[in-house]
């Protein structure tokens, strides 16, 4: 009898929270379009070094902010045998959203076991910034960057060796990725005979211009909207960038005094946003006097007057919109954390300000400094955020899907 196919999506991670908050629009689409996806957790089968987890840590729930379509399948294999179980009568397309370490080599084997054809999907709208190294870390910046290197080097070999699956399609909104092939005699040869580690690039409009398209979410100029700062992250804390307890805590006293500032001198209220993965009780200890919140990044900047951040590429939203946009710049966190939104002011003409600046100018001034600053988002938007001309993204997603594997 012959296999039935599937859509599928694997992940890494304790919830599906993180997930939903950067794919929920598009995981509605797909669940329209296929009669069934699977979304399977493969945590718990990484190689033991990864194992940090807790058994209920685990879970198919997702913040009562979401809705899941009744259409979607969660199986969370416990081990190798579990997964073989599931595996029997299905033929599986899958969304790999996992990546390229160690811990993962045992899953990749799985995976090219049972022929599961991999795609991937990097519309958020951003992209690749360069980790800045740390003074006195040079150590163990340089032991992080050459076990990341060497992890992906090592799957891409094994990839052309057929010893691990490759990415069948790698649906991009970054117009520069496709554009640094086709400038490059050598990476277009490569290409070309299929020894990247992925074998087609498809150019894509953004989950964010999607959205914009696609929804109905009204526009406002409510609120100035604070996007903190996820300084636990732990690609951040593995390269050796957490900041020490003293510095969070002045770090925190100038963000509350400048965006207080800012709320004084607009008469317009302050919203904090933080990362899905974040500790909502610690954040609302930092910002006591504010509405603090999680899982509504882009609803509120959608009401913003005024957005600021120091580092997430939730500003892509932002930038869209044309919102008034102000880069933060903190003594008190590493050249990592920091350089990711010198980066993004970089590319899209957004103003800085150090958080430990007072603010001298003329509202009315300072205003039109940051609506001058709109003029640099073009240029980004059409990059990274809307390069497919006004083709909606997740539509082109599902059409070659369904033409190419179903």
């Amino acid at each position: 009898m012959k296999n039935k196919k599937y859509l599928s999506w694997f992940y890494s991670d304790e919830s599906m929270n993180k997930m939903m908050v950067g794919h929920s629009f598009l995981i509605n689409k797909l669940c329209e379009n296929f009669e069934k996806i699977y979304f399977i957790n493969i945590k718990k089968i990484e190689l033991p070094g990864d194992r940090d987890y807790h058994e209920e840590d685990f879970g198919y729930k997702v913040d009562t902010k979401f809705k899941l379509p009744d259409n979607i399948e969660f199986f969370i294999p416990r081990t190798k045998k579990n997964f073989e179980d599931f595996m029997i009568g299905k033929e599986l397309i899958a969304i790999n959203s996992f990546g390229r370490s160690f811990s993962e080599l045992k899953v990749y084997r799985l995976l090219v076991k049972y022929r599961i054809k991999l795609i991937q999907i990097q519309n958020i709208g951003f992209f690749n910034t360069r980790q800045k190294n740390i003074k006195n870390l040079f150590w163990k910046n340089l032991f992080y960057r050459l076990n990341k290197a060497s992890s992906h080097k090592l799957i891409v070999l094994l990839s052309n060796l057929g010893l691990v699956p490759k990415i069948q399609i790698r649906f991009t909104s970054s117009s520069e990725v496709i554009e640094s092939i086709n400038k490059s005699f050598i990476k277009k040869i490569l290409y070309n005979l299929k020894f990247f580690y992925v074998k087609e690039l498809v150019l894509i409009n953004s989950c964010t211009y999607d959205v914009f398209k696609k929804t109905k979410i009204e526009i406002k100029e409510d609120q100035i909207v604070l996007l903190d700062t996820f300084f636990l992250n732990p690609d951040i804390v593995a390269f050796g960038a957490n900041p020490s307890k003293e510095k969070i805590e002045k770090h925190y006293y100038f963000l509350n005094k400048l965006i207080n500032n800012l709320s004084t001198m607009y008469k317009k209220k302050i919203v904090v946003c933080i990362h899905p993965k974040d500790n909502l009780k610690l954040k609302k200890k930092y910002f006591p006097n504010l509405d603090v919140v999680q899982y509504e990044t882009r609803k509120n900047i959608y009401k913003a007057f005024l957005v600021l951040f120091i580092e997430t590429s939730s500003i892509v939203d932002a930038i869209l919109l044309k919102k008034r946009i102000l880069t933060l710049f903190s003594n008190f966190f590493s050249k990592t954390i920091n350089n990711f939104g010198q980066d993004f002011a970089a590319r899209a003409g957004l103003l800085q300000i150090n958080i430990e600046n007072e603010l001298k100018t003329d509202k009315n001034i300072f205003l039109s400094k940051l609506d001058k600053a709109k003029g640099g988002y073009s240029n980004y938007i059409k990059s990274f955020i809307a390069p497919d001309g006004s083709n909606i993204g997740c539509e082109k997603i599902i059409k070659i899907l369904k033409e190419r594997f179903f």
